[in-house]
């Protein structure tokens, strides 16, 4: 084996769990190959709101969408950890050894794979998949640039199932809704965005469900055939659903992870401990240092948050131990904030027009620079 462990994507929880991995005496290996994740997310979120302006004003000028990296954030935690003793920074098919900087092409392999990048469902899990001609959020992508070209307009299909729970898969949910199309949404877990706040979730689906999209909560699909042309989907429960095209948001990549039983998500603090102890010959004890990290979901409205969230915070300290301040906003949106016994706060969520601003500026206050009372925002003059 290579690696103890191969951490496969960027977000905080992937950063802190090769930190901490690290520590433990692992030799880890940490894939960020992410580029394409992050772009495709922030060029959805370009797209969306091009298309909500078209779509309020139908000779408005089209937006010209700009593909990004990795952000200052994910840039920074990447740095951090380049002269770690025991980490290699492995960037696509390429390592960067932490001494010399010398690049070789790599098949890494391990003991364990934490995931931490959203990818589509391996063609082992699902019957017919990998024959199946679906849809990727690019295509997507290219039937709003046609449309606003309107030199060639595509041939859009009347109904889609987008198979995902996550930012991109619910930013395509409205993108394809907006185009008219007749969108299902299918969610593997109880609702939509797993790792966001329940409640916050819970109204962004709220909303989706209003402007027609059918959510489908904990459904998987076991199979997928091609019948009459249109695609028949297979569900974990007695029931199959037709539409005219099956859309996976992430394509299939060549990442080095067998078929195995060693593979497991990392979102958040109870994932990173269940990785650490599957690592073998390593010590238990587990010390996580604590990032103000922003995370934002760019639905319209979009979603942030920081921190914990209040189901997270509820299984990390006693009830009696946290308080949970929430307000509803002008714009019908939902913040949450989760502190202490001592005002310090712990995460915050909220959905609404100005979540990432608001979210910005608690983060700031989490690191103890400011009060919470000194951010004078109006979305937190009810708490």
């Amino acid at each position: 084996m290579d690696y103890d462990l191969v951490v496969i994507g960027v977000n905080d929880a992937a950063y802190r769990l090769v930190i901490e991995a690290s520590r433990l005496g692992a030799r880890v290996g940490w894939w960020i190959d992410q580029k394409y994740d992050q772009a495709q997310l922030r060029y959805g979120r370009d797209l969306l709101a091009s298309l909500s302006m078209i779509n309020t004003n139908l000779h408005s000028k089209s937006v010209c969408p700009s593909k990004e990296h990795l952000n200052p954030t994910e840039a920074n935690m990447i740095g951090t950890v380049v002269n770690i003793r025991g980490v290699d920074i492995i960037d696509g098919q390429r390592k960067n050894q932490e001494q010399n900087q010398q690049k070789e092409t790599i098949e890494p392999q391990a003991h364990i794979y934490a995931i931490a990048s959203p990818m589509a469902p391996f063609p082992d899990q699902v019957l017919g998949l990998a024959e199946h001609p679906y849809v990727t959020a690019a295509e997507v992508f290219n039937w709003v640039i046609e449309l606003q070209n309107q030199d060639n307009a595509p041939q859009l299909p009347n109904s889609i199932a987008i198979l995902g729970d996550d930012s991109l898969a619910c930013t395509i949910a409205q993108i394809t809704n907006l185009l008219g199309i007749h969108t299902i949404l299918l969610a593997s877990h109880r609702h939509i965005l797993p790792h966001v706040d329940v409640e916050v979730a819970r109204t962004l689906q709220a909303k989706l469900e209003i402007a027609g999209i059918a959510v489908h909560t904990q459904v998987q699909i076991t199979a997928v055939e091609l019948k009459d042309g249109r695609s028949r989907l297979w569900l974990n429960r007695p029931a199959t659903i037709d539409c005219d095209r099956l859309l996976i948001p992430y394509p299939q990549r060549n990442y080095p992870i067998p078929n195995s039983h060693n593979r497991f998500s990392c979102y958040s603090d109870r994932d990173i401990a269940q990785v650490i102890n599957k690592i073998p010959n390593l010590s238990q004890s587990i010390v996580l240092p604590t990032q103000p990290i922003v995370t934002v979901t760019p639905t319209k409205p979009p979603i942030a948050q920081v921190g914990l969230t209040a189901a997270i915070a509820q299984q990390k300290y006693r009830i009696n131990r946290i308080n949970i301040l929430e307000t509803v906003t002008t714009d019908g949106g939902l913040c949450k904030i989760i502190c202490d016994t001592q005002n310090r706060i712990l995460g915050a969520s909220m959905y609404g027009d100005r979540a990432e601003s608001v979210i910005r500026a608690l983060a700031i206050a989490m690191q103890g620079k400011v009060k919470l009372q000194e951010l004078n925002l109006p979305e937190l003059e009810r708490v």
